[in-house]
């Protein structure tokens, strides 16, 4: 209160270093043990064991620790020349994970041993001193108008409140919250989920026209026991898929002319069936047919994400829900800044909040249509030509929403508006929230494209290469502040350089530029600069050693790029690498 009214004040808080603390380092070991044996001459049979663990940092709606995740994979597949049968189960724990953001918040809301049965945590500590200090300050005459001064003497006056980063007291109670999985009170993530796919595929070959048929079925078990999916019974989420396929191609013309007919059926729990159809031409041109020249059209579709269908994740500021249930209805975000207006008018609150009601049904998969054409060939001596041009057209294209509303669905009363809105944490507690999900756009969304790529091989020693991307998204026509997650430069190219020396030396040279563009993501939203990177890799081969002696680097030139809004930059690496056959 007093002369802080209407300032804002964060307490200084901790690094993502400082709270990292002694997990700083990212580690990886695998296990790939398989076996493999013939059933008969033509029929393999294998099973096979994958286990991958390590510790790692990872950004999507937050900042987590991925510490000791793991996931183990068995499989086993009987397969021939014409036909396969697989099945595989994916299982993934999170182990010790836990969350990097949360992890310092909860920190400074903990109790304050030192104040004793008045249980002030270390925030109220440190505002209330923070506050008392800027006050006193500018009540002295001397100091009139001075705010520099009085936010100098409040920080100095509440930073004994702020735990010292590696002190035995931060210590401690960063153990204590990091391995306590209790929402509210604990950050440790333990997600086990697992997924189980059984598929299979034959095809067969006649004088009319060769075809592939097959199927497949994916069952999703999802367990986070409240942490990251909606499963707070402690019971697995079961969300099941399957899918039908089959393929015919037919050449003509001493196959100069090849068709293309493919077709596929996918049934959801919680989705409508949808049917993919595609068809394709290739032409093939040329004494040596050396030129080739190709056209498709196709239909297919992207499944929402089992966190866009079951996630339920609190940050405070907002809530993220899944939208498989029965859609949502609630108010723009625009309202936040005018709802005591609203609420206190002469006006009945219900005629004025209209004007701000959202509708937002249930989710469903993403559709797309895409014609191509694209050729590619020689049209000169020693260099290679390809390149393409395609259109999209995307109907019920996913994006994420924000807006304010029950996190059962349902449209909040005046009253229960006001109470989220006057509390003590407005908006962060209670039914009434900011919420996320995902959701399908009205319009139709248009992306267009083209790649042309070159190579020159005027000798073994020297092969030139380049190529260049243009990718376009058509945002005129779609809402303001839509999220299409379209995370792709509008424009990018590489060039490089490759070859042989003899038969014991070999080298690539690369450089990559990207323009920068709009990155959108649950954590951040923002502009990214232009990046680039030089790359180069130099190989000594000692034939009668069996030996492949490799020294090389990535972004030699040190540019710090950033290519993910909210991420870290991306500086040199270096490597050297010696490869021994044993034979």
């Amino acid at each position: 209160g007093g002369a802080l009214n209407g300032k804002t004040v964060f307490m200084p808080g901790w690094t993502e270093r400082e709270i990292i603390a002694g997990d700083d380092k990212a580690t990886m070991w695998k296990l790939l043990p398989s076996v493999h044996f013939l059933v008969t001459d033509k029929i393999k049979a294998m099973v096979e064991f994958k286990r991958a663990q390590g510790t790692t940092a990872y950004q999507y709606t937050n900042r987590y620790r991925f510490k000791n995740i793991a996931t183990n994979q068995y499989r086993a597949e009987l397969k021939s020349d014409r036909w396969f049968v697989r099945a595989y189960q994916t299982q993934d724990f999170g182990e010790d994970s836990y969350d990097l953001s949360f992890t310092g918040t909860y920190m400074q809301t903990a109790v304050d041993p030192r104040t004793g049965t008045a249980n002030r945590s270390y925030a109220q500590q440190y505002f209330g001193a923070y506050a008392l200090a800027y006050n006193t300050f500018l009540a002295n005459p001397a100091n009139a108008g001075n705010t520099a001064g009085a936010e100098q003497a409040a920080r100095a006056q509440a930073a004994p409140f702020q735990l010292m980063a590696g002190s035995p007291e931060f210590n401690a109670l960063r153990k204590q919250i990091i391995t306590d999985e209790m929402p509210g009170r604990g950050t440790q993530l333990n997600p086990s989920s697992f997924l189980s796919d059984l598929s299979t595929q034959y095809e067969w070959r006649s004088p009319v026209a060769n075809g592939v048929i097959g199927g497949g079925y994916r069952q999703y078990r999802l367990g986070s026991n409240g942490q990251l999916f909606s499963d707070q019974d402690g019971k697995r989420i079961i969300n099941d898929e399957y899918g039908i396929f089959t393929q015919l191609t037919k050449s003509a013309w001493k196959d100069k002319l090849k068709f293309m007919g493919a077709a596929r059926l996918d049934g959801f729990q919680n989705f409508p069936q949808l049917f993919s159809p595609r068809v394709a031409m290739i032409y093939s041109a040329g004494k040596q047919e050396q030129h080739t020249f190709r056209a498709s059209f196709g239909q297919a579709f992207r499944s929402p994400t089992q966190q866009g269908q079951y996630l339920q994740l609190d940050l405070q500021r907002l809530i993220l829900l899944g939208n498989v249930n029965k859609g949502f209805q609630g108010y723009s975000t625009e309202i936040e800044g005018v709802l005591p207006t609203i609420l206190s008018s002469q006006t009945p609150a219900e005629a004025t909040l209209q004007a701000y009601e959202v509708n937002i049904n249930n989710l469903k998969p993403e559709r797309v249509a895409t014609w191509e054409i694209g050729y590619k060939g020689q049209p000169a001596a020693k260099l290679t030509v390809d390149a393409n041009f395609y259109i999209s057209n995307y109907r019920d294209f996913i994006r994420q929403v924000r807006f304010i509303g029950n996190v059962d669905g349902s449209r909040p009363t005046p009253a229960q508006l006001a109470a989220a809105a006057t509390g003590a944490r407005p908006l962060q507690t209670g039914p009434t929230r900011v919420i996320q999900v995902q959701a399908n756009a009205a319009q139709q969304v248009h992306a267009s494209g083209s790649m042309a790529s070159l190579t020159y091989r005027p000798r073994k020693q020297l092969n030139l290469t380049g190529n260049y991307t243009l990718s376009l998204l058509e945002r005129k026509r779609l809402p303001e502040r839509f999220q299409a997650y379209y995370n792709t430069p509008r424009h990018k190219f590489n060039l490089g350089a490759y070859g042989e020396v003899g038969k014991a030396f070999n080298y690539s040279l690369n450089y990559r530029w990207a323009e920068g563009h709009l990155y959108e993501s649950p954590f951040a939203t923002g502009q990214l600069e232009n990046y680039s990177t030089l790359d180069a890799d130099l190989g000594f081969r000692l034939p009668k050693q069996h030996t492949l002696l490799q020294v090389g680097g990535t972004n030699l030139l040190n540019s710090r790029n950033i290519q993910v809004y909210g991420g870290p930059q991306i500086g040199r690496l270096v490597y050297l690498g010696l490869t021994v056959e044993v034979k």
